[in-house]
This record gives C-alpha cells, sequence and structure tokens, in this order.
C-alpha cells in the first residue's frame, strides 16, 4: 500500500513508502472490521428472517381463528334457522348460499374406490360407470357442474339394460356417497348436525327440473337427497329422517 506523508520521503517519486509493519497493521484492522460488519450483517438477516417466519405463524394463527369463527357463525346461523323454520331448502350457491353444503355440487374432497374427487356429484357421476377406471378416473377433478355434463354425455348412449341397472343402484349409491361426504370433511359433519330436526328438502329453481332428487319446485317430487342427507344426520348422531311439514308447505305456496 502507497501512502504520501512526509517521513522517509522518496526523493525521485515524491511519497512515501509506507513500512510493512505498517502495512500489516492497517490491513489486520481492515479485516477485522470486514468480519464485524459480516457479523453484523448476518446478524440482522437472521434476525430478518426470523421475524418473517414469526409473521408468517401469525398471519396462519389469525387465518385459522378467522375460519374458526366463520365456520362457527355459518353453525349458529343455521342452526338458529332450523330451530325457526323446521325446514331448511339448498339447492346451488347461487340460490342459496349458506345451504349449499348440502348438495352435491358443493367443493368437498372425496376418497373412494381408491380415488379422489372434488365434490360428491364427481364421485356419483363416476359410479354410473364402475368398474370401468379409464371412465371413473375422468370424473376426478371435475367440479359439480362439469362432471353432472360429463355424466349425461356418456350415458346417452346407454342401453335400456344399463340404465335399469342404474336405476337399482343409485340410491345406494347416493347413500354411500353423501354418507362419505359427511363423515370425511368433519366441518360439513358439523354443519350438518347444526340442522337439528329440521326437515331437509332439494328445492329446485323450476317445475320439471328434478321431480327424483328433488322437491320439482312445487313440492311434487320425491326428494330423496333432501331424505338421504336426513339418514346421514342420522347415522352421525343427529336426528334421523322427520317428515315433511307444514312450514315447508306454506313456503312452496307462497312460490
Amino acid at each position: 500500500m502507497i501512502t504520501p506523508i512526509h517521513k522517509e520521503q522518496n526523493t525521485q517519486l515524491n511519497f512515501t513508502l509506507t513500512p510493512p509493519i505498517v502495512a500489516v497493521q492497517q490491513q489486520q484492522k481492515s479485516m477485522d472490521t470486514l468480519r464485524l460488519t459480516q457479523r453484523a450483517q448476518d446478524g440482522f438477516s437472521f434476525s430478518s428472517l426470523w421475524e418473517g417466519v414469526v409473521k408468517c405463524f401469525k398471519s396462519l394463527f389469525c387465518c385459522f381463528f378467522l375460519f374458526t369463527d366463520v365456520a362457527s357463525a355459518s353453525t349458529q346461523q343455521i342452526s338458529r334457522l332450523a330451530t325457526r323454520d323446521q325446514f331448511i331448502w339448498f339447492y346451488k350457491a347461487e340460490e342459496n348460499a349458506l345451504m349449499a353444503f348440502l348438495g352435491n355440487f358443493h367443493p368437498s374432497t372425496i376418497r373412494l374406490w381408491g380415488m379422489q374427487f372434488q365434490c360428491a356429484e364427481g364421485a356419483f357421476q363416476a359410479a354410473k360407470f364402475g368398474p370401468n377406471l379409464g371412465i371413473m378416473q375422468r370424473f376426478q377433478n371435475l367440479n359439480g357442474e362439469a362432471a353432472w355434463r360429463l355424466g349425461r354425455e356418456l350415458s346417452r348412449n346407454w342401453t335400456p339394460a344399463q340404465r335399469n341397472a342404474w336405476q337399482y343402484n343409485n340410491l345406494q349409491v347416493m347413500r354411500h356417497v353423501v354418507s362419505a361426504k359427511f363423515t370425511q370433511n368433519p366441518d360439513l359433519r358439523n354443519l350438518l348436525l347444526a340442522t337439528g330436526s329440521a326437515y331437509l328438502v332439494e328445492h329446485v329453481p323450476a317445475r320439471g327440473r328434478d321431480a327424483f332428487w328433488g322437491d320439482n319446485f312445487d313440492g311434487t317430487g320425491q326428494n330423496w337427497l333432501g331424505r338421504i342427507a336426513m339418514e346421514v344426520r342420522g347415522s352421525l348422531g343427529g336426528t334421523g329422517v322427520v317428515a315433511r311439514n307444514q312450514q315447508y308447505n306454506q313456503f312452496i305456496s307462497r312460490h
């Protein structure tokens, strides 16, 4: 290192060479400073990382408690409505968001037959084509609407024998699927039990839409999906199937 000073001046170059021992000392000081600076930077980085981890956990806890609060509020609201009205109608989220969890289109992971489906409708439609795993697997990642459309398309050319076989088994399949939905998803099980002893009915939005699984809008339907939901409720320790009541009849008369 070359430093201009007055001692031991080089007459030719007009600057002084720093003695080796001084250079070594200055180099050591520079290295010590560098190490201290690096330690400070490392400490700051670790601290920042730790703060980030803490913030992440705080956010997760906040989300958990927020979800818990929302789920608890929904459970309480459902319980109040069930007690007040003595019946609960459901369909898709567009028609009744609070009670849509009772419908087959509601997003809920279901594991059956060695496969995983995104909703009850996907599992139910897949069962139409068992034991053909190649076709059944096509329903695994579909939402309710897409699963219903694919099932209708693939069964369009069924023979009368195939249709009769499915109609003979479809109620048992639906019971199996709905039971899996509510036993495998604790949050949905709690919501189902919150319906208490209310009459559950799939209220479709138009006449002629569904007179088998739903109420056909005007109450003339068989409401098998609602009845199966009540059966499952009973199997989970709640109230089983209850009869259609006057409160529901009054509801239908107003539509």
